[in-house]
Order: C-alpha cells, then sequence, then structure tokens
C-alpha cells in the first residue's frame, strides 16, 4: 500500500489529480491512498505519507522539504506538463518510482 500526498495552494487544484491518481489505481491495480492537502498541512501529512508530490504552484517549497531528512520521505514537483494534462498515470508512476527508489 503506497501513501501519496499532494500539496497545493490550497488543496483545491490538487483534488482533481487526486481522482485522477485514484483511477489509475483502481485501473491498475495498485492499493494505494491519495490525498490532497494545502501548504498549511504539510506538517500534520509527514507521519502518514510515504511520498510528497508537489503541484508546480507551491514548487518553491521542494528544497525545505528536502531538507527534512530526518523523515527520509521523498518530495517532488509534480511536472507543468502532467499537472496541466491532469495525468493520473504519470504522476502516480513518478510517486511509485521515488517511493521504491527510497526503500533502497
Amino acid at each position: 500500500m503506497y501513501n501519496i500526498v499532494l500539496c497545493c495552494v490550497s488543496a483545491v487544484s490538487s483534488s482533481v489529480m487526486v481522482t485522477k491518481i485514484k483511477e489509475a489505481c483502481t485501473r491498475d491495480n495498485i492499493k494505494a491512498l491519495v490525498w490532497s492537502i494545502g501548504e498549511a498541512g504539510l506538517d500534520l501529512a509527514w507521519s502518514e505519507a510515504d511520498v510528497i508530490m508537489l503541484t508546480p504552484q507551491v514548487r518553491h517549497l521542494e528544497s525545505k522539504l528536502k531538507e527534512r531528512q530526518d523523515r527520509r520521505i521523498p518530495v517532488a514537483v509534480i511536472s507543468d506538463k502532467d499537472f496541466a494534462a491532469m495525468d493520473g498515470d504519470a504522476v502516480l508512476k513518478q510517486a511509485i518510482q521515488l517511493i521504491e527508489e527510497s526503500k533502497k
């Protein structure tokens, strides 16, 4: 089971992406919990997340979050292209790859 958190400014724009990722999970029989949070909810998400995916609007948080190595949770920015297209398949693939790489 993968725990995938999407973070945007207020968790509104990422909600559509969450739906697209959940559809990809169902279609590909991947067990995952996927949810979105606003920037203010990041501290709470750390304890549950396997990966934190940032929308392009909050890309400025990436370096700050990566400094929190005590948690060893991968953090990445969703590409502008994938976010604009609401490509849940691509974002799911990216998230799973980051999770698996972090286990090595």
